[in-house]
């Protein structure tokens, strides 16, 4: 599973490096069509323009519930709006990747033109091209589910 990040809107490289973060994980906001993400489903964080890549991957420790943005990860967070009670997830930070891994040498075919996620829409691990999938399962040496 894909979950989408604009950096206009999460300072991610920043949280990345916040160990309480590494350590017990934040809160995500998802859209509330994602209600099929469970707790242990294996996602992507993919970084928009500039970056274009996939910066950190783990679990999902909690299913879409509403809530609101955890504290630690708040700071983070640029939108005025990240304390209202919005459908999220909390995930943990199981890899960070350094250097970011580019979505052209995962998917160097890319997606559709008007795609805005090189790798597939956010929230679901089939909208991940299947060539992706399995160069990005070679390249970290795991299995995705």
């Amino acid at each position: 599973m894909v979950l989408n990040c604009k950096s206009s809107m999460f300072d991610f490289e920043s949280a990345l490096n916040d160990e309480r973060i590494l350590e017990e994980g934040m809160t995500w906001k998802v859209s509330q069509e994602f209600k099929s993400i469970h707790q242990g489903d294996v996602y992507f964080l993919y970084a928009g323009v500039p970056h274009q890549s996939i910066v950190a991957c783990g679990y999902i420790e909690e299913g879409v519930r509403e809530q609101e943005c955890d504290s630690v990860s708040a700071k983070y967070w640029k939108d005025k709006n990240r304390r209202n009670i919005a459908h999220r997830i909390y995930i943990s930070i199981g890899y960070k990747f350094e250097p970011y891994i580019k979505s052209s040498d995962v998917n160097p075919e890319g997606t559709d033109v008007n795609d805005l996620v090189p790798l597939g829409q956010q929230g679901s691990n089939k909208q991940i091209p299947p060539l992706a999938s399995i160069r990005l399962q070679k390249m970290l040496n795991i299995e995705l589910e």
